[in-house]
């Protein structure tokens, strides 16, 4: 396998695991042990890392590693070209608290 398709592949698995809750906003990564789990280099992590970090997914905290950013833009549309913030497509009433109104309140 191509190291740009082993960068794709580790990739796309960490954004699944970021979107699936496996790895949760505020938690660390390494790029050591990203290439340990992957079994690939650690430069090839790095660079994986990197590519989600200008996605804005992850933030590079000095000495500590790669924190993850709280989901703000949907990866889905990241790949696909369309870089906006949920807010921006959904309309912010829907991307912050929405009100659900009770059974027993009248709608009309």
């Amino acid at each position: 396998m191509s190291t740009l398709n082993k960068i794709d592949t580790v990739k796309n698995d960490i954004k699944l695991r970021i979107f699936k809750k496996e790895i949760l906003p505020g938690q660390f990564v390494s790029e050591r042990g990203i290439a340990r789990e992957y079994n690939i280099s650690r430069g090839t992590a790095r660079k994986a890392l990197i590519e989600l970090h200008n996605q804005e997914i992850f933030s590079i905290v000095p000495s500590k590693g790669y924190k993850v950013n709280p989901r703000r833009t949907d990866p889905i549309l990241i790949e696909n070209g369309f870089d906006k913030k949920i807010e921006k497509v959904l309309g912010k009433a829907q991307s912050t608290k929405i009100s659900i109104i009770s059974k027993n309140e009248d709608i009309s």
